[in-house]
């Protein structure tokens, strides 16, 4: 009988190849990779590093260049594919203080709004659509967004492979249709969204494969998709487990401790120690912290359901993330408090557009800039149509919006508490410019409004300097040579060495008209 290793995260054999074996330090590692190594950058409270403090670090002074931003594939997303090397380029001369000279000559256009959004992804255009609905479009509104492309990680990529149109999204992937709040179902209404879906059958195989309707339920709801399990150690040999989760992991070559764990883990069966747990309590202790200290896994428990945490939900690692963000995102673990099988738990859909939330943004911009599509334009015609750019930011729409736009400085025209209106400063082809407005909305990631907001209070200063950044990467890969999945029966698959670590084949969502995507 082969001996069972404790953690399949410590079989390494193809990491030297990778040079995941060099140590670094963290002073590396956050001067190095943080500043700008993803095409995601999010915001998210890290109490973990509060606690123990993060080494300052010299501001990098190299301009990034095209081999930066890499291959963008085809249609009107292609030069806004993530973070581009122009947008961090821009962002670290914000950070490091280089405009700070010039701004005091940036151009007034002249223009005076009610409001003006920082930010063109979900969270800028629905405080511009609440706008819009609340005063049935009296009120006129700038978006300015810095990237060539609106949507902010809610944007696609177009590919062409073996002559096949794929589409696949840049980061923001999945949704769920919250069937019992009122407020949801008027937005989705409006933006003219449906609430009933139809995906494409499964064909070519006789076998019954589950298939997860989005890319990352499955990670930390294995019930949604028929998964294997790779494991190539030292001790185990290479095998597959398929489903390991059905017979609570007795089949894998991991301990039986670490069986029992994952089983726990998975089926949220231990409660915390503290005997009235609340989101306040959550929130004051790292997800490692809550498994370990007040659930009792280990450490090489941990390690594994850190990838699901970390991959599907902050891109950062739960040692150094809230509890409380874990529960909001139900990771492995985390249903502990009372009430929260009333949002739906495992029972809600997660469900993805074809070219995934990118779809949903295109209807917000349709809703706010109507000539953006044409009037009569489909469902499909919105999620992968052209958009017509030049309508975005013409005079006269009641909601413009202005891509390519940094902000670099927002403040108040005079003491903030009687000030009448707020000066925008930005940066856009080449030039500062400046615009006023009774009101601004900043929609952007905290390690970016904390530069650009000038006379933001003192506490809310110090408290986004406790918030850090993380970046994630996110590529888009055709999978040609996937036939072997079939052959085992599997939609997505699990492993331990080398890069990566999850890779899973979703059951398509038919739009009503010619696309699809494998």
């Amino acid at each position: 009988m082969n001996k069972k290793s404790e953690s399949p995260a410590l079989s390494c054999r193809k990491d030297h190849e990778l040079g995941l074996d060099t140590d670094i330090t963290r002073r590396d590692f956050i001067g190095g990779t943080c500043v700008g190594a993803g095409a995601v950058l999010l915001s998210m409270g890290s109490p973990g590093l509060s606690r123990a403090g993060v080494e300052g670090f010299p501001p990098p002074s190299i301009k990034l260049g095209p081999d930066w931003t890499g291959p963008g594939g085809t249609g009107e997303y292609s030069t806004s594919n993530g973070n581009t090397h122009e947008v961090l380029n821009l962002a670290h001369d914000l950070r490091n203080g280089n405009f700070e000279e010039s701004l005091p000559s940036a151009i007034d256009t002249g223009e005076s709004h009610d409001l003006v959004v920082v930010g063109g992804g979900f969270a800028g255009f629905g405080a511009a659509l609440a706008l819009q609905r609340e005063f049935e479009g009296q009120k006129n509104c700038l978006v300015l967004d810095n990237h060539a492309m609106y949507g902010g990680e809610a944007k696609h990529n177009e590919f062409i492979v073996d002559g096949y149109q794929i589409y696949g999204p840049q980061g923001s992937s999945s949704f769920s249709v919250l069937r019992n709040n009122p407020t949801f179902h008027s937005v989705w209404h409006d933006l003219g969204l449906p609430t009933e879906f139809d995906h494409v059958p499964l064909s070519g195989t006789s076998k019954q494969i589950r298939f997860s309707l989005d890319p990352y339920a499955a990670m930390r709801l294995p019930d949604r998709a028929s998964i294997g399990y790779f494991f190539d150690g030292a001790d185990s040999g290479r095998q597959w487990v398929i489903d390991p989760h059905l017979n609570g992991f007795r089949d894998t070559p991991l301990s039986a401790p670490l069986q029992q764990e994952l089983h726990d883990a998975f089926a949220h069966r231990r409660k915390p120690k503290h005997p009235e747990p609340s989101e306040q309590w959550l929130d004051g202790m790292t997800y490692r912290e809550f498994l370990v200290n007040e659930l009792g896994f280990s450490q090489a428990a941990f390690e594994i359901l850190d990838y699901s945490y970390a991959s599907d939900s902050s891109t950062a690692s739960g040692d150094i993330c809230s509890a409380y963000y874990a529960y909001l995102v139900d990771a492995p673990g985390t249903r502990v408090l009372p009430g929260q099988s009333d949002w739906g738990g495992d029972e809600r859909d997660y469900l993805m557009f074809p070219a995934g939330n990118a779809g949903i943004i295109r209807h917000f911009v349709r809703s706010l800039v109507p000539a953006a599509f044409p009037p009569d334009a489909t469902f499909e015609d919105v999620v992968i149509g052209p958009t017509n750019t030049a309508a975005l930011d013409m005079a006269g729409n009641s909601t413009r919006i202005r891509l390519s736009s940094t902000v670099l400085k927002i403040e108040h025209d005079g003491i903030p508490e009687k000030a009448g209106h707020v000066y925008i400063t930005y940066y856009r082809n080449g030039n500062l410019e400046r615009v006023r407005a009774k009101a601004v909305v900043v929609a952007t990631p905290g390690h970016v409004a904390k530069h650009v907001i000038r006379d933001l209070p003192g506490e809310i200063q110090a408290a986004y300097q406790e918030f850090h950044h993380a970046p994630q990467l996110v590529i888009n890969v055709a999978l040609t040579n996937w036939r072997f999945m079939e052959t085992l029966g599997i939609s997505a698959v699990r492993w331990f060495d080398g890069f990566g670590w999850w890779a899973a084949l979703r059951q398509p969502m038919s739009t009503g008209g010619s696309l699809t995507s494998p």
